[in-house]
């Protein structure tokens, strides 16, 4: 991940932003920025994730979406900001040569990602 993007804009203005390596912070209820985020990797853009977020029930046509996008799609109940902090305050560099940095990160996923929940909820 590269970049966080917040899609609090039109679809048309958070296209401008559509770039590999970026995660797409979107709420959920905003379907026109999901179609869009879903034209960009239809036609070969590549996003890291989308997060969708706060506690807005999403559309089944926007879950059918998002699990067809070859990117991770994830679910938070919290807003937008929030999610864009906690991810700010995350972003840690891990380096291909460092073994015992990517070691700790597989025991931590493998210990505290449900990602069968993850792929049920896509």
């Amino acid at each position: 991940m590269k970049r966080v993007v917040i899609g609090a804009m039109g679809a048309a203005q958070v296209t401008k932003h559509f770039l590999p390596g970026v995660l797409l912070i979107v709420p959920a209820d905003r379907d026109d920025i999901v179609k869009a985020a879903q034209d960009y990797l239809k036609s070969g853009g590549h996003l890291s994730g989308i997060v969708l977020s706060e506690e807005i029930p999403t559309s089944n046509a926007v879950l059918k979406l998002a699990g067809t996008f070859p990117c991770p799609v994830l679910v938070s109940p919290l807003d937008s900001y929030t999610v864009a902090s906690r991810v700010h305050d995350l972003i840690v560099k891990i380096r291909p040569d460092d073994t015992q940095k990517i070691k700790l990160v597989q025991e931590l996923i493998a210990a505290h990602v449900k990602l069968d929940k993850i792929l049920e909820a896509i």
